[in-house]
C-alpha cells in the first residue's frame, strides 16, 4: 500500500503531522509518542518512498506545496518576489490532463519539465 505521510487525511496522521511537521520538514527533538519515536528514524525513507496524490488541483500549490524531495520553490531558489509573479495552483500548469508549463515559468526555469514529468 503506497501513502504520502504529508497528505494523508486519516485522523491518526493529522495529529502526527500536526505534533512533528515544521517547514516541510520534521521535528528533531523527542515528543512522547509511540508512533513518532518508531518513524522518525526512517522519516526521511518514508517521504522518499510515498506517493504524492493529487487531488484537487485547485488547492494545490505548484510551487509551495511539498513533494519530491521538497517543494519547487525550494529546489529552483525562487524568491519570494520572483514567487508572487507566476501561477500559483498546479490547475495552471494541468490542461486537459496534461502538463502544461506557461511561458513566464519555462523562460525563468528551462529544467522545470525536469522536475514536474
Amino acid at each position: 500500500m503506497c501513502w504520502n505521510l504529508l497528505q494523508l487525511e486519516e485522523q491518526w496522521a493529522c495529529i502526527l503531522r500536526s505534533r512533528v511537521s515544521r517547514n516541510n520538514g520534521h521535528i528533531t527533538h523527542h515528543i512522547f509518542s509511540s508512533i513518532w519515536s518508531n518513524i522518525k528514524m526512517e522519516y526521511q525513507i518514508i517521504v522518499e518512498n510515498s506517493t504524492w496524490l493529487v487531488g484537487d488541483e485547485m488547492k494545490i500549490n505548484f510551487w509551495l506545496d511539498y513533494r519530491c524531495g521538497g517543494t519547487l520553490a525550494q529546489t529552483f531558489n525562487v524568491t519570494d518576489q520572483v514567487l508572487q509573479q507566476l501561477p500559483p495552483k498546479l490547475n495552471n500548469y494541468i490542461i486537459n490532463h496534461q502538463w502544461h508549463i506557461p511561458e513566464d515559468p519555462q523562460r525563468l526555469f528551462p529544467n522545470l519539465w525536469l522536475h514536474v514529468t
